[in-house]
């Protein structure tokens, strides 16, 4: 384990939040805690974007391989929302549950 306690909160309040090319907000767990918690509130447009196939561009809350907790909730708020070869997600490959993800925009671009 690398370390004990609780991730920190991730809370991101703008107009407009842009994420490409392998860009992520994360708050994982890699020892023994919860991962945090990421809100988001965007007043106009949410756009992530990735323009290789390697790797995600991405918004995540994850317990990593050999940790012991729960991911984080992920909860986003926008006028528009646009995925493009991008992800929100909340998983676990260690021991522990996926966070809730609560996604409330008008308009959604997938």
């Amino acid at each position: 384990m690398d370390g004990v306690g609780k991730g920190g909160d991730i809370c991101i309040n703008t107009r407009e939040l842009f994420l490409n090319n392998k860009g992520q907000i994360s708050a994982d767990t890699l020892g023994l805690g919860d991962g945090g918690n990421i809100f988001i509130q965007a007043a106009e447009k949410i756009y992530l974007s990735n323009t290789n196939n390697i790797d995600f561009t991405k918004i995540s809350s994850t317990v990593l391989d050999k940790a012991r907790g729960n991911a984080g909730s992920i909860n986003i708020q926008a006028r528009d929302l646009s995925l493009d070869n991008a992800a929100i997600n909340s998983y676990t490959f260690g021991q522990g549950n996926a966070g809730n993800i609560s996604i409330k925009v008008e308009d959604t671009y997938l």
